[in-house]
């Protein structure tokens, strides 16, 4: 398969290349060896090489074979130019291809092809010399031997065809974290920032070579998402699920379960310990603890065992671990995990792993299961960063037809913030892994990954960056707690960066002491926040209360949330200063109420996006009101101020706006093979969008006032 504009380098699968000839000219130089070989995800893949001889059809000159070795009775017999160009061109089938210096290999192949009259073979490729000028534009020099010495490659093997090719590998493998820390991570920006350099492209055309094809198609171009049923984007499990789902025990007949199946007209049964048919739990037992039996396994048990199967412990047949699915999860999740497990059930489950609802594959019938609806269970089951990284990667495409289908602009937010969720919660999953392989052992007591900021708010844009924190239950030995979070923070963090989800710029993260403690110690910083807070920390308290729990034990984090409202439940002069954050806001509008812009471009975010989370933020945590997203946020506090409804309506629409008209500028960077900003282009704006901005921007200027008018009227 052919790889997206929007795959991670790390993650990329390619053949790297290179050859020997009789000469550096590329008018008159004859080919003499081919060697490549594959690599993926990060890492040479053993045993999978190519390498031939040519003949080049006259001899090769003495120079020529001091430096490669290669000599005219060893080519003696080989295939011509054309045929061990086919040959590369089967192994390298759809990949891209990595070379150094690839304008003079792929001038050598065109000038072979013309002299037999076959087709010019020209892949789409990746050149190390540019790679490494992007990375390092202060080396002297960009010759295979500088860079592999810069990178401290070794250099064995070196002139002959597979050598080099094995060199340049482990070249491209070693420029990849200087790539990541200029913003280069997908094939998309690799291509454009090569194509950048624009005068090391000319000299090399001018010296004869071959500008290398574009490497990188536009997201428009790949089609698992053209078109793609957006329901599953925009309803949630919770909404379809058959709730009070039917309990059994599992030393209850077999007979007596479908019995109760039959009476509730359902599909399936749950089982668990010590629970019989006429007992109710207390309280929803942990999905964790139970298994399921359902109207399938009951006819392969009579199937297997007659009549008498009904007279056995339902137990025998049931199916455990069970796969379930969260009830505030979109259903292209269920779908795709349905999908990958083979099942026609899941559980479905809240915030805390309780057994909520079942959802079996008749209520998903009218959805169109695909390709697309893969993406939740590819991050959730990645085994590799690599995995991590390639499933990450897709986003953009799914965010891309969803816009294209018209669907509501929270919905596709809603989605990113979701995976990113995903992705937190899975780079938690492969740290614990590592922690107990290398001998540390598992978390020594429960705790929970937190999503903060635009993240915890179910906003993300696809400039995402880590917005992480941890939380942890008090622990007897609090110094190996510490100790061991630190390490497991540290390493979750560098799993996300790998995977495509950049270190915050300000530093919340989870790898700092900051940013993870147990529930006392962020309960002491929570009261610290509202006794002493100064204006620098009024960005520390506000992402702190987006927070969402995506990972471990998910009480904490509501225990520690609704904490955290309480305490800060009424203190005005605590809400006035986070509302001073707004004071000097001043919409970005010329004298004649047109849009003031810097260079043509527009900052959505500092204009609409900012004021308005800081606005209901702010509000919601003066009011006690436990809720995270922006849009509900400005519903509850409507509801109490009847006077404000106009004015929240209208910060609630201006938000909508310039989340559209951004998520629409970030995926036309991304398919440039630009990173995804914060601006717009005012000049690219139809004359309806440009309108409607300028109302949205308008509708916020009293913005302050708004402020000041609720929290004099608690």
């Amino acid at each position: 398969m052919s790889p997206g504009s929007s795959t991670p380098l790390i993650a990329l699968e390619a053949v790297v290349f290179d050859t020997e000839t009789t000469g550096l000219d590329t008018a008159s130089a004859r080919l003499v060896q081919i060697g490549a070989l594959a690599v993926a995800a990060g890492e040479l893949v053993a045993g999978e090489e190519h390498v031939q001889l040519v003949d080049p059809g006259g001899p090769i000159p003495e120079a020529s074979t001091g430096i490669h070795g290669i000599t005219d009775e060893m080519v003696r017999g080989s295939p011509s130019a054309a045929e061990a160009i086919e040959g590369m061109r089967a192994f390298v089938g759809e990949r891209v291809t990595i070379g150094h210096t690839t304008g003079f290999d792929l001038a050598i192949f065109q000038a072979e092809a013309r002299r037999a009259g076959t087709p010019v073979y020209q892949p789409r490729g990746l050149d190390t010399r540019l790679l490494a000028e992007v990375a390092n534009p202060a080396l002297p020099g960009y010759s295979l031997d500088m860079v592999a010495a810069w990178l401290e490659v070794p250099t064995e093997g070196r002139h002959s065809a597979l050598g080099d090719a094995r060199i340049t590998a482990r070249v491209f493998l070693g420029l990849l974290p200087h790539l990541a820390a200029r913003g280069v991570r997908t094939l998309a920006q690799a291509d454009a920032a090569c194509r950048r350099l624009t005068r090391v492209l000319d000299d090399q055309v001018s010296a004869g070579w071959v500008e290398p094809p574009a490497v990188a198609a536009g997201l428009a171009a790949e089609g698992a998402f053209a078109r793609i049923d957006t329901y599953p984007y925009r309803h949630r499990v919770g909404e379809i699920m058959t709730p009070d789902p039917v309990l059994a025990g599992m030393g209850d007949t077999l007979g007596t379960c479908a019995a109760r199946m039959g009476a509730r007209r359902m599909s399936s049964l749950f089982l668990q310990e010590g629970v019989g048919t006429e007992d109710a739990p207390a309280s929803p037992p942990q999905v964790s603890a139970l298994g399921i039996i359902t109207e399938r396994d009951v006819l392969r048990a009579l199937s297997a065992y007659g009549a008498a199967a009904l007279e056995m412990p339902a137990g025998r047949f049931m199916s455990r671990p069970l796969v379930s699915v969260p009830a505030e999860a979109f259903l292209y999740r269920a779908l795709g995990r349905m999908a990958d497990h083979g099942l026609r059930h899941l559980a479905v489950a809240d915030e805390g792993g309780a057994l909520v609802g079942v959802v079996a594959a008749r209520d998903l019938l009218r959805l169109r299961a695909g390709e697309a609806l893969s993406l939740g269970d590819e991050i959730d089951q990645a085994e590799t960063v690599a995995q991590l990284a390639l499933a990450w990667a897709r986003l953009p495409e799914v965010a891309a037809s969803l816009l294209g289908e018209e669907v509501g602009v929270n919905d596709i937010v809603g989605v990113i913030s979701r995976e990113v969720g995903a992705l937190v919660r899975s780079a938690g999953r492969l740290a614990e892994a590592e922690m107990i392989a290398s001998g540390a052992g598992g978390a020594p007591v429960p705790y929970a990954l937190l999503l903060l900021g635009s993240a915890g708010r179910g906003e993300c844009l696809l400039n995402t960056d880590q917005d992480t924190a941890l939380v942890y239950a008090e622990a007897m030995d609090r110094e190996g707690a510490e100790q061991w979070f630190a390490a497991f923070g540290a390493r979750v963090t560098e799993i996300l960066d790998a995977a495509g989800l950049p270190r915050c710029p300000g530093g919340v993260m989870m790898a700092r002491a900051e940013w993870r403690g147990s529930i006392n110690q962020w309960c002491e910083r929570i009261d610290l926040w509202l006794s002493r807070s100064q204006p620098q920390d009024v960005l520390n308290v506000g992402v702190f209360f987006d927070l969402r729990p995506v990972g471990g034990t998910a009480a904490l984090a509501e225990d520690l949330m609704r904490t955290a409202y309480a305490r800060a439940r009424g203190r005005t002069g605590f809400a006035r200063m986070l509302a001073g954050e707004l004071d000097s806001y001043r919409p970005p509008l010329t004298l004649f109420r047109r849009l003031k812009t810097e260079e043509g471009r527009l900052d959505l975010k500092r204009a609409v996006l900012f004021p308005v989370a800081v606005a209901a933020r702010t509000l919601a945590i003066h009011e006690g009101t436990v809720l995270r997203e922006t849009p509900a946020r400005l519903a509850a506090i409507g509801e109490r101020h009847p006077a404000a409804v106009r004015d929240l309506a209208a910060l609630a629409r201006a938000r909508d706006l310039a989340l559209r008209l951004l998520l629409r500028a970030q995926l036309d960077a991304i398919a440039a093979g630009a990173s995804p900003g914060e601006q717009v282009s005012a000049r690219e704006l139809s004359r309806s969008d440009a309108a409607a901005l300028r109302g949205a921007v308008q509708a916020l200027a009293p913005l302050p006032e708004i402020l000041r008018g609720v929290l004099a009227n608690p």
